[in-house]
């Protein structure tokens, strides 16, 4: 990894296939451990199950209020200041 700052302003926020908003701030191959991107959901939108192979994943909860789905752990309610782990190849 190198020293840098990504700006949020240089990233393109582009529409999924999930039903959700990503706006990857930082995601490139000089730092391949990590990925830092920004998700939206509209609200009133359940978006579709995906999982990434061989990718843990975090969701830092910033504003509104959902539902979260993680493997076998019954779907609690989240909201600002959550963060939700989610392990390698869990939906």
């Amino acid at each position: 990894m190198t020293p840098a700052v990504h700006r949020a302003s240089d990233a393109v926020e582009c529409e999924r296939a999930e039903r959700c908003w990503i706006l990857e701030v930082a995601n490139d191959a000089d730092d391949p451990a990590c990925s830092i991107a920004r998700a939206r959901v509209a609200p009133g939108v359940t978006t579709e199950w995906h999982w990434l192979a061989g990718i843990a994943e975090r969701y830092l909860i910033v504003s509104g209020l959902g539902r979260v789905e993680v493997g076998k752990l019954p779907p609690p309610d989240v909201g600002p200041g959550d963060v939700v782990c989610i392990p390698r190849g869990s939906v």
